[in-house]
């Protein structure tokens, strides 16, 4: 069985150049041209240079090894009038190092108040100035570095802190915001946490 070139096309060197019509080429010199099949291997590792050929199995392959994270929303919910807003961070929910919880938080906006925050019931923020002067919106981060070792960052309009927590992420632990002071209409009021998976 033969196929038959177009013309301009030689497939026996790879280079356009003249042919004549009705010049063909038989399967196996076609077959020679195709690039060799990537193994699972190549295609979960992607750092092979040569051309390889990729089946529908070994595109999966790839996107299931090095597609990246995940993100997933956790849990998201608003108070009218509220002087403290949590979540509890089931155990295992931060199964990896590196996994961590994005949280999006919002309170008063007309007048100022001060933000405390705690996880596992040690304080990440209390009696930080930045956090004194809060108006609307705060937001930050909690990251798995061990099984018992976190890193916190947060930050409102006037300023960001970090800290570090040393809880057992195989238990449930909370995630607590607070506010001090003494006018009930204003601290945090809307809560949502959105858990981000390491790739």
């Amino acid at each position: 069985m033969t196929n038959r070139v177009p013309l301009g096309k030689d497939l026996t060197t790879g280079q356009v150049g003249p042919l004549e019509v009705g010049d063909v080429l038989t399967d196996a010199a076609v077959t020679a041209l195709i690039a060799a099949a990537a193994s699972q291997g190549e295609a979960e590792a992607g750092t092979e240079a040569a051309l390889r050929s990729f089946s529908p199995l070994r595109v999966a392959q790839a996107i299931a090894a090095l597609g990246g994270g995940s993100f997933e929303p956790l849990d998201a919910q608003y108070q009218s009038v509220q002087q403290t807003i949590s979540y509890v961070v089931p155990g295992g929910t931060l199964a990896a190092d590196n996994d961590f919880l994005l949280f999006f938080g919002f309170g008063a906006t007309n007048t100022t108040w001060a933000l405390n925050a705690s996880f596992g019931g040690t304080s990440l923020v209390g009696g930080n100035a930045t956090f004194d002067t809060i108006i609307g919106p705060f937001w930050g981060f909690l990251q798995r570095m061990g099984a018992s070792s976190q890193y916190f960052g947060m930050w409102s309009r006037t300023g960001g802190v970090g800290a570090s927590a040393a809880k057992d992420m195989s238990t449930d632990q909370t995630l607590l915001f607070t506010r001090s002071g003494a006018d009930a209409l204003n601290g945090p009021r809307s809560l949502v946490v959105i858990k981000v998976s390491a790739p």
